[in-house]
């Protein structure tokens, strides 16, 4: 098991729930100090970095390595992880942006966001077949 702070979209209970396809094993609120929320450089995702006197309110997730490799795939190959630790002393980690950006990168986090809404499309579709 893996401890994961979380601080964007993710806090979002049913959004986490399908890029990890199920529930974690626990959940708590947390704080990461010395770091703030901005914008990601290239989308308009928030991301975390660091700064004096900065706070990030968010959760630590504990997630199983599957569950990890999902939450990898969402942020995509614009994040990268960090080890942190929050202000209750929980070391985990925590996805911050991916300064090593390429034009093959970008081209693969464009795919791999086409791929999921594909996917997502397909699931809503399927959910509206079955109430007919």
């Amino acid at each position: 098991m893996v401890n994961v702070f979380i601080y964007g979209s993710l806090l979002d209970t049913e959004m986490m729930e399908k890029v990890v396809k199920g529930t974690v094993s626990s959940e708590k609120y947390d704080q990461l100090d010395g770091y703030v929320v901005v914008k990601h450089v290239l989308m308009p995702y928030p991301t975390v970095q660091a700064q004096t006197n900065g706070i990030v309110y968010g959760k630590v997730l504990n997630v199983s390595h599957l569950q990890l490799s999902r939450l990898d795939s969402y942020e995509s190959t614009l994040y990268t992880k960090a080890q942190v630790m929050t202000r209750s002393g929980v070391e985990c980690l925590v996805y911050i942006e991916n300064k090593v950006i390429t034009a093959d990168l970008i081209a693969q986090n464009v795919q791999a966001i086409v791929d999921e809404l594909d996917t997502w499309q397909e699931e809503l579709e399927l959910g509206d077949s079955k109430l007919d």
